[in-house]
């Protein structure tokens, strides 16, 4: 983990996971969080769709459980960008926040557990 610990963008993630609870307003705390998720992936393009795509194929192995968190999360994304944009969230925004915690923290476990920070590049092509 020290050597995660020198990453930025593995940094950056544990700092917002460890502080997006400090901001009193879900909007914000889900602003906190999805910076340290995006951060982790560097998606330029296409960012709903291959974020999605790029944290199912990081986190889990069987196909239909990456289709059933690829929807999950991109909904999860949805609900960032109302937020982030001052649209109205559908949702309970508690719910919202504490999923997304849960999704950023899944993360950064699965990074600790294998020593690595998500490749973009191996990602898009995962099965």
């Amino acid at each position: 983990m020290r050597e995660l610990l020198k990453n930025d963008k593995f940094r950056n993630a544990i700092h917002c996971l460890a502080s997006y609870k400090w901001h009193p307003l879900p909007r914000a705390q889900l602003a906190i969080l999805w910076a340290g998720i995006e951060g982790l992936f560097d998606t330029e393009s296409e960012i709903t769709f291959r974020l999605s795509l790029y944290i199912s194929n990081f986190l889990l192995s069987d196909k239909n459980e990456k289709e059933e968190k690829f929807i999950q999360i991109k909904k999860l994304y949805n609900y960032r960008s109302a937020a982030v944009h001052g649209s109205r969230i559908k949702e309970n925004q508690k719910n919202v926040v504490n999923d997304s915690a849960f999704l950023l923290r899944e993360i950064v476990i699965k990074c600790i557990d294998d020593n690595t920070l998500p490749d973009k590049n191996i990602l898009l092509f995962s099965n």
